[in-house]
């Protein structure tokens, strides 16, 4: 086996990192950890000043949380959180 076999090979490990994390790790820890991103990207802002989809996936959120739906809860929060980011909403 070549060297960049190997290295390809040990490399596809690292990049499957946050999806075993995601396999690995409590429920209850990975919702809180998305929420507290979340609360970093929209703290400090009204939710008149939040786009309606964003109070929208919020609700849902609750939504989720209150129905004990925690893992759509945190699907939602992590995917809401993705989409702030790359819509230039930056930690207050």
């Amino acid at each position: 086996m070549s060297v960049a076999v190997a290295t390809v090979t040990a490399m596809a490990a690292v990049v499957d990192l946050r999806g075993w994390r995601e396999e690995h790790e409590p429920l209850e820890l990975r919702l809180e950890r998305a929420v507290m991103r979340l609360d970093a990207l929209i703290e400090g802002r009204q939710p008149s000043d939040l786009p309606p989809w964003v109070v929208t996936e919020v609700l849902a959120i609750q939504g989720c949380i209150s129905l004990e739906m925690l893992e759509d809860a945190a699907d939602r929060t992590e995917r809401l959180v993705r989409r702030l980011r790359k819509g230039g909403f930056t930690e207050g």
